[in-house]
């Protein structure tokens, strides 16, 4: 067996088994996160056909699909990566042979290693642990892979505009260029998402990556949730973060004191919803189904508290986190503190 490449994301090496007058070549791959990287590794591919004389076997972890059936979840597939990676298969030849065992050989890897806090004791102190772990975790992942997304986008575009300032008479050219649109075009999708989860916005034109339209929401949406004063009981005005916080703890509490003037109240006027409201046991200890349910029915981009955690990742992530948020839920309904 000799090696013939030894490349940063494969090595090829060709062999000849003389007893059984068999010979190859084989290419082990092992593609990088970088969509840039990854279309150095197509292009390396196909230089290969070009040396390759013999029977031919490519395999390993593309960090790519061919088509969205390939992918159950997570964030959607970008059509032009997958057609790219499709037209390398085919230029060089490759035949895609199927699988034996499960389709899905990896799945939240990342929330399943961290899901794990000692035990604690009480349910919504360790859901509050868990979803700790877990955003640490996913900001660390998140840095790694994606970056600084806006400088990405604009690197991206100084790129295309290099090139564009360039003959494109060579055929070297057009194929840098197009790779450079690709990669424009991907740092653009994935800057529109992250805005639009951080506007909150969901009544959005399809398509719109008009991310002046994010920033001046995400903007909004800030102002809207800023205290900056508060008039209290005698009329004054109540500044400052500290003073803010006393004056809402306080009002809260003199509302739940008990009143001196409770008055008498006609149960009879309730005779008519008693028999409706007795039947939709609001007190009642909430199931698995039941919490999934609400959860389906939130938006995806919305988050139910204040953790962050939006609908989205509790429903990819159910199999995983099911019975810390079932068993936090149901211990608020059964009074345990």
């Amino acid at each position: 067996m000799d090696l013939i490449a030894d490349d940063g994301q494969f090595v090829t090496v060709c062999f000849n088994n003389t007893i059984d007058n068999f010979s190859g070549w084989l290419t082990f791959v092992y593609a990088s996160t970088s969509t840039s990287a990854r279309y150095e590794l197509w292009n390396k591919i196909n230089c290969l056909v070009n040396v390759i004389n013999d029977k031919w076997m490519v395999g390993g972890d593309f960090n790519m699909i061919l088509n969205s059936t390939e992918k159950l979840g997570g964030r959607r597939a970008v059509p032009s990566l997958m057609n790219n990676f499709s037209k390398t298969m085919v230029d060089a030849g490759l035949v895609y042979l199927g699988l034996i065992g499960s389709k899905y050989t990896w799945k939240q890897g990342l929330v399943a290693d961290n899901w794990n806090v000692a035990d604690v004791g009480n349910a919504w102190f360790r859901l509050w642990k868990l979803h700790k772990k877990v955003a640490s975790a996913l900001r660390a992942w998140n840095w790694e892979v994606f970056g600084d997304v806006h400088a990405r986008v604009i690197k991206a575009e100084r790129m295309v505009q290099h090139l564009q300032a360039i003959d494109e008479s060579s055929n070297d050219v057009v194929s840098q260029l197009q790779n450079a649109h690709n990669e424009l075009l991907a740092a653009s999708i994935q800057e529109e998402e992250l805005l639009q989860q951080k506007a909150g916005e969901v009544h959005f034109v399809h398509g719109d990556r008009n991310t002046k339209y994010f920033h001046a929401c995400i903007k909004q949406r800030r102002a809207n949730n800023t205290i900056i004063r508060i008039k209290d009981e005698c009329g004054n005005w109540i500044t400052g973060n500290r003073d803010l916080g006393v004056s809402a703890v306080q009002y809260f509490q003199n509302l739940f004191l008990p009143s001196q003037n409770t008055g008498t109240i006609d149960s009879a006027l309730f005779n008519d919803v008693r028999d409706y409201t007795d039947n939709l046991e609001l007190c009642g200890i909430m199931t698995a189904n039941d919490i999934f349910q609400v959860l389906s029915e939130i938006n995806c981009n919305k988050a139910p508290g204040p953790d962050g955690f939006t609908s989205d990742f509790y429903l990819k992530s159910w199999n995983i986190i099911q019975n810390d948020v079932v068993q936090a839920n149901q211990s608020f309904f059964k009074g345990d503190t």
